[in-house]
């Protein structure tokens, strides 16, 4: 997911938030993607500590080692 893009669906989830004025915290891993610089007013962004994802989330990994086994061969890696 692209910077960008997430920004945009941050700015737009926090729009909706923000009608039925709710707050939410959103936990992200430390990709890059998320590290953005949007002004957010219902949603607060925690990191977790880097490589804690494995400890956090340790179903990660066979989600993971699955999606690499079954995507199609022309998918990036």
């Amino acid at each position: 997911m692209t910077r960008a893009l997430f920004e945009n669906w941050l700015r737009e989830w926090d729009q909706e938030l923000a009608k039925t004025r709710r707050k939410v915290c959103l936990l992200l891993d430390n990709c890059s993607a998320p590290h953005c610089l949007v002004s957010l007013k219902h949603i607060e962004l925690c990191f977790f500590a880097p490589n804690a994802t494995t400890t956090v989330q340790p179903l990660d990994q066979g989600i993971i080692r699955a999606f690499i086994q079954e995507r199609p061969p022309k998918t990036p890696r």
